[in-house]
């Protein structure tokens, strides 16, 4: 559309004016082409069948496929055990709060080098942890839980912990 505009202002050299600025249609479109067909045979060299192939090999490409898996199911597993077992978590969460700064935006480049830049762009500056009364509000729940099962299991003798939470409650109730 330009160059019919072109030519009807400028008459015949338009066409020159036009590949000079915009370049030549075709010679992007091969180019795209070849660069297409690149990509596609570096996918190709990846997954064929090469000569000369040893176990050493075949487990090295296996090594390189674990990291992104394990980092994923990591972060799930980080998850499943906030819910199975909350003190521990909450433990963990809180020393994790003692790492210096500078050991987390390591730790971030390393991940960036494996899912991305994109993360660190948007990172957070400072990491936050749990609050210590919601933590300390979890570990009474997981307290009083064993202290439920120890005093509903009669085949075994009472912890320390559990004597004294029950010579406490006397106190207080008597």
């Amino acid at each position: 559309m330009i160059a019919k505009v072109l030519s009807m202002l400028l008459g015949g050299g338009a066409q020159q004016l036009v590949s000079t600025v915009f370049g030549d249609r075709a010679a992007r479109e091969r180019y795209a082409a070849e660069e297409q067909m690149a990509v596609q045979m570096g996918f190709q060299a990846e997954f064929s069948h090469r000569e000369r192939r040893t176990w050493w090999d075949s487990l090295v490409d296996g090594l390189n496929r674990l990291p992104r898996p394990l980092m994923t199911f990591g972060v799930i597993g980080l998850f499943v055990w906030a819910v199975v077992d909350p003190p521990a978590f909450s433990l963990a969460m809180l020393a994790l709060q003692n790492v210096p700064e500078m050991l987390w935006y390591i730790f971030l480049a390393i991940i960036g080098f494996w899912f991305g830049t994109k993360m660190i762009e948007k990172a957070p500056r400072r990491v936050q942890g749990p609050n210590a009364e919601d933590v300390k509000r979890v570990h009474d729940i997981e307290v009083e839980r064993r202290y439920q099962d120890e005093m509903a299991d009669t085949s075994k003798p009472l912890t320390n912990a559990s004597i004294l939470e029950w010579n406490r409650r006397q106190v207080r109730g008597g």
